[in-house]
């Protein structure tokens, strides 16, 4: 039994961003999916370049494997940056919700988690350092 119990505060941890971009679930785990094989096997790392579309990116340059993806946002309040993440990692938060529409919340910046949100459940999501 937790009656009196001290929990963490998790909001101390989660930011609180303004900014989002709203995209279809189940194409970014389509797109997800079909780059991942190309990613290195250790860090199963996709970039993803955020501007007028999301542009993503799997390579592992140990075995000169490379492959694109790329969807439309439905909406996107924050700058265009670069952002990496485990590709597997992604899917797996992505697989939490069921809603077709999705809000991925962040700052813009590569070095700052993301919040995945639909209107009842929120999933933090930290990034991978981009390969430069």
């Amino acid at each position: 039994e937790f009656t009196g119990a001290n929990f963490p505060n998790y909001k101390v941890v989660m930011p609180d961003y303004e900014n989002y971009m709203a995209f279809d679930r189940a194409e970014m785990m389509q797109e997800i999916k079909k780059v991942l094989p190309s990613a290195n096997r250790s860090t199963n790392q996709v970039s993803f370049h955020l501007n007028g579309s999301i542009e993503l990116a799997a390579q592992d340059v140990d075995f000169s494997f490379e492959s694109t993806g790329k969807l439309p946002y439905i909406k996107k309040t924050f700058p265009d940056t670069d952002i990496a993440f485990n590709g597997k990692m992604f899917c797996e938060c992505l697989a939490a919700f069921k809603d077709s529409t999705l809000k991925m919340y962040t700052e813009g910046r590569p070095d700052r988690c993301i919040l995945l949100q639909n209107s009842n459940e929120t999933v933090l999501l930290m990034p991978l350092l981009l390969n430069r």
